[in-house]
């Protein structure tokens, strides 16, 4: 059996995850009116379009930067948000990704990509039960959503519950359609 703590496994668990990011919350940018004594809403654009800009080249380094700044124009950007957890989980600071996301998640509940980058920062700091109940959490929403699977057999796996692990493979090969 493959190690699922493997580091080509958790890089495939990034991607995964940032691709899960990108299509779960959509294109959220510059749709609200601009905050009180914010920059025009071009600026913020420019600001998200750079900072996805070096997300996508894996400088999240200076994605983090842009994503933070564009954070103290608009905080409700979901996907910024998001985005800015995993930078922060890159970059090392794994309590600092958590502070940000459970701060964003309490004013917007229901956001699921800010609940998947969640999931994984407490997979990171070893909180097995409490990140897997935040997947399942998003499966009640969205069963069909095979990155929530794929996360919640890792957990299961990382917490040697192996049937569990084994039926979330299955789950996710029969609604991929394999």
């Amino acid at each position: 059996m493959i190690s699922i703590g493997s580091a080509c496994a958790r890089s495939m668990a990034v991607t995964l995850l940032c691709a899960a990011t990108s299509g779960c919350a959509g294109d959220d940018r510059g749709t609200g009116p601009t905050p009180p004594g914010a920059s025009p809403s071009g600026s913020l654009q420019s600001i998200l379009t750079r900072a996805d800009a070096s997300f996508r080249d894996g400088d999240y380094a200076e994605a983090q930067v842009a994503y933070e700044q564009a954070g103290r124009i608009d905080p409700d950007q979901s996907n910024a948000t998001a985005n800015l957890g995993i930078c922060y989980l890159n970059n090392g600071m794994v309590r600092k990704a958590q502070v940000l996301l459970q701060a964003f998640l309490a004013r917007h509940p229901d956001d699921v990509p800010t609940r998947l980058v969640l999931a994984r920062t407490m997979l990171h700091q070893g909180e097995l039960g409490p990140g897997a109940a935040v997947l399942r959490e998003v499966l009640r929403t969205h069963p069909d959503m095979l990155m929530v699977h794929y996360n919640l057999g890792h957990f299961a796996y990382r917490s040697r519950l192996y049937d569990e692990a084994e039926e979330q493979a299955v789950v996710r090969v029969l609604r991929s359609g394999w």
